[in-house]
């Protein structure tokens, strides 16, 4: 017995080295022992060992067999605790071969055993087992049920670690059912506590799987286009990170690490995913490229090139086809290297596509080719299922780009078969999303065909399909391409609708690009409905959405249409500088088609400004950049300008020959509106070069053509050149007949002018309708002309009536390039001397087309207005224009200057007499123009530290340039109207930090702005009329002099001379407190306060208190000048002190509502004279002497009598003392009624 044992002990000694060869051979030399013994558990025990060392060595039916036998001496025993572990092991070498339900039925009958022997942890290992067999048979439930089982029993014994474990299994399970957020739960249990137990291993593991299941709840909601839930899964990946990068690192776990940093890399790249489905491209480029530098840090092939894919998309979006490229390429190259064939025919689509953007339409089908070859040799039913949608997708993405291509090249018959490929392909699968796609482009074919009745039933299908699937990407695919067939048929409010829903959506999710797509759609509804007014908005919506998504390929194409609108209206030099901005675009973008393009409207509009040699060569310029390429809208526009410039030059056979090959690209292109253009064109060569009945009989072939939709003003030029060609023929009946019909459509066109300026609806009258530069107007001529000799002229008159309106109405054209200053001079001088009806008809005209612009621009800014308004009461609104008009007209050569500060740029807004108003734009930043400002107060700050004597005549260059920095800025722009006219005073109403500057300091280099001008500023228009006083010094005007000479000793002296001056009452120091003041301001005109003043910021609290220093240090509050009574009848208040004009703003943007100044007007008083910075005390005593004798001669308004006391300082008579720095003679601003 004793020697039987040693032997098992050696047994269990190789055992436990693992070396299970040796350990058979002692277990075997045991065995006989075991028969001589009556202790049948030592030869069970040795059975079951023997059976263990054949299961390590995966020898499992002989381990079985071994188990077998144990089992049976464990029976025979009684021995339940062994029995249940013999019956787990066998079971267990039953599962390790697959065996599942043999494996289940050993473990059962394990279960009851373990139970009745109360061995608490052979029961949890069994239950687990139960659970695996029911995983691996994809019983996931019943797998749940025994994991549950075991969770309570391993609870029930407190072990922490098995229950972390039993939490993951259970985690595990869920996740295999796709049950991810209830996965998600038993993690994040277990991971409690593994870390609680501070198991890091496990702590690895978990957080692994936890970023598993969000990465993979982010990848479908990606897939189902739940943004939303992506971006938030996303988020949450990123945020769980670190912390377990940090643990594989610690841990030393390669492998752990390299899956970690794939699914962060992912997160970042699917955030940026989202955001280039939703059109933001900035966000897009920004979270994928971060996505691809933890990628390439890893160097994770396929976290890479997922990355990839996404940035290769915005530079797609964006018109970087060059780019694209590029990335497609390494895509390409990765997915060769991981073997993929899938991965490598999507890159080679990709590549494909791009050649298609960039024309090279020959290598896009070599390409195209390539792709068909690799994912034909794919057995895709063969891939892991979760792969195979993606293989099928890209399989019939290859077919559509085929189909693309075609219909590029204008081969519909070859585009229509890939596209039934396509279609048959998907419909075999059953696959419902790529259906609807597939539908979507079939009927994408047959609008191209002019097929739309075909086209808009395929799409219904697919809008259905999505709609039933719940795919919104889908929907709104298939409801654009339903609204764009709707316009093509002209079903225009079906449309609308249908645009509208789309605006709705994207405005919903934030889609740039699907805003962008909704609001073309609307425009070209519009267009055609002449609503031009309604195509501007359009227009000027979608390119500011484009610049602030810094778009340029949208931007391209945005600007294109806003040139062809231009030209449309005659307004040739708006379209020309809109061409050049869309040639800079496509420059940009590196795109030849583009560029081409934009050569080709550029030459358009050289044709219509009459110069022929442009137009030629800037079409052959395109030419020459789009030789490579074959994309059949582009060579229609190469040879629509090309003939149209030969036309021009009188070369009969290169113009005929392009409108011929136009022609011929129509017809190809099945498209009847352009074939009916070329027709146009061609009839128009006839009649130049003398052939009128050729030309007669193509204009008619064009006639003949029917269009699907019906366009405001449409066939108008063929009927027009109808008339001309029968006119020339000497028919003239004939020929009013054709010009009836031209004229009936061109007043359709015009109908629809309403709400356009009124010099954009007379440059209509500009527009070029035929060679040599014969204008819509010469038609309205020749047709009048015809009617009159016909002796009909009623109807003569009615068409004479049209171009006389057009004749007085052409003034507003010019208004553009006339002085709007010297324009407002003019209808102030009108209304005196009582002018023609007609002669200020054409002035008010003039007036309109300027007032229609400016109310465009403070349009434009409207928001910003109400909220600057809403923030300070004391700031001038722009909007009411009868208040600055009020205020110029009151007294002669007065304009009022309104700089509106936003963040990126200022307007200054300028006001005439005659209420002509105009914005003029500034490209300086609110932060550019606060840096000038602070520059311009640092200098007086300076000047301020010894009350002035700091600053002298060589400190003036300094303040010079500094001040010159401002006049650029605030009147520079203005300073043609200014020179140009009888300009003697300058009203302001001043804007945020604008208000910390005297306007009298301006420098434009020679002068002061005070030596040109008068100047005084106004605050609100509640706080200012313009009655002008009576301030001569007699019994009638009365001052009250107040003042404080501590630490001021010429305070004293200036009471003096003012109470010499006019006649009131004076009270120095003590006398000097708020009682005084309140009770004897009563008769008196002129309140005159010669003190201290400061402000006081809490900037913490957000609160600040003005003050001016009363006698016995009593301080004249805010709050106590609300309580004086009597101030509605006071004119002048001058506040001499030390900054009383403005508070000491916690944001320092010049916001006054608690300045002293603002509470006397608030209280009543006219106007007030304050300064801007602490004052010098002589130079302020001499500046209000001087004031005070100018003002008392009647002679001359306050803002002249401060004009010529602030000169005196600035060019004295006396040179004893030297005040020319605007330190000491510019401080004091004059505010309100200046008059």
């Amino acid at each position: 017995m004793l020697q039987g044992k040693i032997i098992q002990w050696i047994g269990d000694t190789y055992f436990k080295q693992e070396k299970y060869d040796r350990a058979l051979e002692f277990y075997q030399q045991a065995l006989p022992f075991a028969a001589e013994v009556k202790e049948k558990s030592f030869k069970a025990n040795i059975l079951v060992f023997i059976g263990l060392c054949y299961f390590n060595q995966k020898q499992y039916p002989q381990a079985i067999n071994f188990y077998q036998q144990a089992l049976v001496v464990a029976k025979e025993a009684e021995d339940t605790g062994h029995e249940g572990r013999i019956l787990n092991a066998i079971g267990s070498a039953y599962f390790q071969q697959q065996q599942y339900d043999s494996a289940l039925k050993f473990f059962q009958q394990a279960l009851p055993v373990a139970r009745k022997a109360k061995n608490e942890s052979l029961e949890i290992d069994i239950l687990a087992n139960i659970g695996d067999v029911y995983s691996k048979q994809k019983q996931d439930d019943r797998a749940i049920e025994f994991y549950q089982q075991e969770l309570q029993t391993a609870r029930k014994g407190d072990k922490k670690l098995l229950q972390g474990n039993i939490l993951s299994f259970l985690g595990n399970t869920y996740f295999n059912k796709n049950d991810k957020i209830r996965a998600l739960e038993f993690y994040q249990q277990a991971l409690a506590i593994f870390k609680a137990v501070n198991d890091r291993p496990q702590q690895l593991n978990t957080l692994t799987r936890i970023m598993r299941s969000h990465d993979s709840i982010a990848l479908s909601a990606r897939n189902k286009k739940d943004y939303t839930l992506t971006m938030n899964e996303a988020n949450t990946i990123i945020a769980l990170a670190p912390e377990a990068l940090n643990l594989a690192r610690d841990l030393k776990q390669k492998s752990d690490e390299k899956e970690l940093t794939k699914i962060q890399s992912r997160a970042y790249t699917l955030i940026g995913d989202v955001h280039q489905n939703l059109g933001d491209l900035q966000k897009a480029q920004e979270f994928a490229e971060q996505g691809l530098k933890i990628a390439r840090q890893s160097e994770n092939l396929e976290a890479e090139n997922y990355a990839l894919s996404v940035i290769a998309g915005v530079y797609l979006s964006l018109g970087e086809e060059t780019k694209y490229i590029d990335l497609s390429q390494r895509e390409l190259e990765i997915a060769q290297k991981l073997k993929k064939p899938v991965s490598e025919t999507r890159a080679l689509l990709n590549i494909a596509s791009s050649y298609q953007l960039l024309g090279n339409f020959q290598k896009a089908i070599e390409l195209e080719e390539q792709a068909l070859t690799k994912i034909e040799l794919v057995d895709i039913k063969k891939l892991p299922e979760d792969r195979q949608f993606y293989a099928w997708e890209t399989k019939s993405d290859v077919f559509w780009t085929f189909s693309r291509t075609y219909i590029s090249l204008g081969e519909y018959d070859k585009a229509l078969k890939f596209a039934q490929q396509r279609i048959d392909l998907v419909q075999t699968l059953k696959k419902p999303e790529l259906e609807a796609a597939a539908l979507i482009g079939l009927g994408n074919v047959y609008t191209a065909r002019q097929e739309f009745e075909k086209a808009v039933k395929l799409t219904q299908q697919a809008l259905d399909i999505a709609k039933q699937i719940k795919n919104p990407e889908i929907e709104v695919d298939a409801l654009k391409q339903l609204a764009k067939v709707y316009v093509a048929m002209g079903k225009y409010q079906q449309a609308t609708e249908l645009a509208n829903l789309l605006l709705e959506t994207a405005d919903k999710n934030k889609n740039i690009k699907l805003k962008l797509d909704a609001l073309n759609i609307l425009k070209d509804v519009y267009t055609a409905q002449g609503n031009l007014q309604k195509v501007l908005d359009l227009l000027q919506q979608s390119l500011t959405i484009a610049k602030q998504d810094k778009n340029p390929s949208s931007e391209f194409w945005i600007l294109v249409n806003q040139a062809t609108f231009y030209i449309s209206l005659g307004d040739y030099q708006k379209s020309l500088d809109l061409s050049q901005q869309a040639l800079s675009t496509a420059k940009k973008v590196q795109n030849p088609q583009l560029e081409a393009a934009s050569l080709f409207l550029l030459a358009s509009v050289h044709f219509a400004k009459g110069e022929p040699k442009k137009t030629i060569e800037l079409a052959n310029q395109g030419l020459a950049i789009s030789q490579n390429t074959k994309m059949i809208w582009v060579e229609m526009l190469a040879n629509a300008v090309l003939s149209l410039g030969y036309g021009n030059l009188d070369n009969d056979q290169k113009a005929m020959e392009s409108a011929q090959a136009l022609l011929a690209l129509t017809r190809k292109a099945q498209s009847p509106k352009d074939e009916k253009t070329a027709l146009t064109f061609l009839g128009h060569i006839h009649r130049k070069f003398g052939r009128k009945q050729e030309a007669i009989k193509t204009y008619n072939q064009a006639l003949a053509i029917k269009v699907s939709a019906k366009v405001v003003g449409a066939d108008s030029d063929i009927y027009a050149g109808l008339g001309r060609a029968y006119a020339d023929l000497n028919q003239p009946d004939e020929a009013i007949k054709n010009f009836r019909e031209a004229f009936t459509r061109a007043e359709e066109v015009r109908r629809g002018f309403q709400g356009l300026t009124p010099d954009l609806q007379a440059s209509y009258w500009e527009t070029i309708a035929d060679f040599d530069k014969v204008k819509t107007v010469d038609l309205y001529r020749q047709y009048a002309d015809l009617l009159l000799k016909q002796g009909r002229t009623v109807e003569a008159q009615q068409v004479l009536d049209l171009i006389n309106v057009r004749d007085l109405r052409e003034a507003r054209t010019q208004a553009k390039n006339n002085s709007l200053i010297a324009l407002g001079f003019k209808i102030q001088e009108c209304d005196q001397k009582k002018c023609s009806p007609s002669e200020r008809s054409q002035l008010l005209d003039q007036v309109e087309a300027i007032n229609t612009q400016y109310d465009k621009d403070l349009k434009a800014i409207e928001n910003e207005i109400k909220s600057r308004f809403n923030k300070d009461d004391g700031a001038f609104d722009p909007r009411f224009k009868s208040k600055p008009k009020e205020i110029v007209e009151a007294q002669p050569g007065t304009v009022m200057i309104s700089p509106f500060v936003l963040e990126d740029k200022m307007w200054l807004l300028l006001t005439a007499p005659g209420g002509v108003n105009k914005a003029f734009e500034v490209k300086v930043s609110r932060k550019e123009l606060g840096q000038a400002v602070k520059e311009f107060r640092d200098l007086m700050e300076y000047c301020e530290g010894r009350g002035g004597s700091n600053c002298t005549e060589s400190d003036i260059p300094k303040i010079q340039l500094a001040s010159k920095k401002l006049y650029d800025l605030l009147i520079k722009p203005l300073e043609p109207e200014l020179k140009a006219n009888p300009v003697k005073n300058l009203v302001f109403g001043l804007d945020r930090v604008i208000r910390y500057v005297p306007m009298s300091a301006l420098y434009d280099g020679k002068q002061y702005l005070i030596e040109k001008y008068s100047i005084y500023n106004i605050l609100s228009s509640t706080l200012t009329d313009v009655k002008k006083p009576n301030l001569q010094a007699t019994k009638d005007t009365q001052v009250l002099a107040m003042g404080v000479s501590d630490g001021l000793p010429n305070v004293e002296k200036e009471i003096d001379n003012i109470v010499k001056i006019y006649p009131g009452l004076k009270f120095l120091n003590e006398k000097f407190d708020f009682r005084t003041l309140r009770d004897n301001l009563a008769g008196k005109q002129i309140l005159h306060l010669a003190t201290h003043g400061q402000f006081i910021s809490d900037k913490k609290n957000k609160t600040y208190e003005s003050y001016v220093l009363l006698g016995k240090d009593e301080r004249l509050t805010t709050s106590k000048i609300k309580k004086l009574t009597g101030l509605d009848k006071i004119h002048l208040v001058v506040l001499s002190a030390c900054r009383t004009a403005l508070a000491d703003s916690l944001e320092q943007d010049g916001i006054e509502i608690n300045s002293t100044a603002y509470e006397f007007m608030i209280g009543g008083a006219k106007s007030v004279i304050a300064s801007l910075w602490e004052v010098s005390d002589p130079s302020t005593a001499q500046l209000m002497e001087e004031f005070y004798k100018n003002l008392a001669t009647g002679k001359m308004t306050k803002s002249e009598a401060l004009r010529k006391a602030q000169l005196s300082l600035l060019h004295p008579t006396n040179k004893s003392t030297e005040y020319s720095h605007p330190y000491y003679w510019s401080p004091f601003i004059l505010m309100g009624n200046g008059l």
